[in-house]
């Protein structure tokens, strides 16, 4: 089995800028490369998570962050709930350790209101992805499962493009 310090080796070397990332068209390669480290990352012991959140360079754990609301985006157009459980894990790659309660919650309005248009039972997604975070985030996440998140509230639109819907921030 890999190592969490290995996982995160193997994954800083991805390319591209934020702004490259946020261009590229859904789904992307990059997309299917942050969803096969989220489910590795599922499957390290607890400790080896934690080495792998600290090990991974924060330009990484951004992507991770972009990845959290792309994923929720490809769930809904493709009607493919495990597409928001990945990218809710890569929410939580990208947020743990992080004590911005503002910052979390925003990052939770997207998948929160996806998980809402699939269908999904927001206890359980929620409660499920919560086991990988620590305190703050794993409150955060609990919290979302029971508390409505308005997009516009925290600064999200929906958008209808010909790809399909989008979601932007600011």
């Amino acid at each position: 089995m890999q190592t969490g310090t290995e996982l995160a080796r193997q994954t800083a070397v991805f390319p591209p800028t934020l702004i490259e990332y946020h261009r590229q068209p859904m789904p992307s390669p990059l997309d299917e490369e942050l969803r096969a480290t989220a489910a590795a990352f599922q499957q390290l012991p607890a400790d080896e998570r934690d080495a792998f959140i600290s090990a991974l360079p924060h330009p990484t754990r951004k992507l991770f962050g972009i990845y959290g609301h792309r994923a929720a985006t490809i769930a809904v157009r493709q009607n493919e709930p495990d597409w928001l459980r990945s990218g809710l894990i890569g929410t939580v790659i990208a947020n743990d350790g992080m004590d911005d309660g503002r910052k979390i919650v925003t990052a939770l309005v997207v998948p929160q209101h996806c998980a809402i248009k699939l269908k999904m039972d927001l206890a359980e997604l929620f409660g499920q992805t919560a086991v990988y975070a620590h305190p703050p985030l794993s409150d955060q996440l609990r919290k979302a499962s029971s508390t409505p998140l308005a997009l516009r509230t925290y600064g999200w639109q929906e958008l209808k493009t010909a790809d399909g819907i989008r979601y932007k921030n600011g």
